[in-house]
């Protein structure tokens, strides 16, 4: 988490910032509408530059990882990136907060679908969603593969360091070493 980013992409992050907040100043546009524009058009295309897989798995998602799993935003992405679109159209504005921000909110863990809408539901807070992690060296590592060809690979920053032998990449390589 503490690797500084490229020049380049702390560039496109403070332009994704003013974007944001241009939106968020249109007639008609609410800060949650604003935000979407990172969570739903942008996040995609910069996700394997800033979001971080923490190496956390819910047990649920181990009983089956063939069935829908998420990378699981745990701080609570949506809700307090709108909340920092609305404190920075009223107040000072602060690109470089709004990264380090960015950067601690695209922390992720690997959850089903149903317990990422249990964890909305509850406010982040996992025992309220009764969500049970497990670290990622604890896994089994035929179930590691499959989480790592169907969920990491590509999608996460450090996808490379969780890499599991045997697992196929994106390009269909098959990968030699952990």
């Amino acid at each position: 988490m503490s690797t500084p980013l490229p020049d380049d992409l702390n560039e496109r992050l403070r332009s994704l910032y003013d974007e944001m907040l241009w939106l968020a100043g249109r007639p008609g546009i609410t800060p949650s509408m604003a935000r979407a524009w990172y969570t739903h058009i942008v996040s995609n295309r910069l996700a394997r530059q800033i979001r971080f897989f923490t190496g956390e798995v819910s047990r649920s998602a181990l009983a089956d990882p063939r069935q829908r799993l998420t990378l699981e935003h745990f701080k609570r992405l949506q809700t307090r990136l709108t909340a920092l679109v609305e404190g920075d159209l009223a107040g000072p504005r602060d690109a470089e907060a709004f990264i380090r921000v960015l950067r601690d909110l695209e922390q992720v863990r690997i959850t089903t679908l149903s317990e990422n809408y249990a964890a909305m539901k509850a406010n982040g807070d996992y025992d309220v969603a009764g969500i049970d992690l497990v670290q990622w060296d604890e896994i089994p590592e035929d179930v590691r593969r499959v989480l790592w060809e169907r969920v990491l690979n590509g999608k996460v920053m450090n996808y490379e360091a969780y890499a599991v032998p045997g697992a196929r990449s994106r390009s269909g390589r098959q990968n030699t070493g952990a």
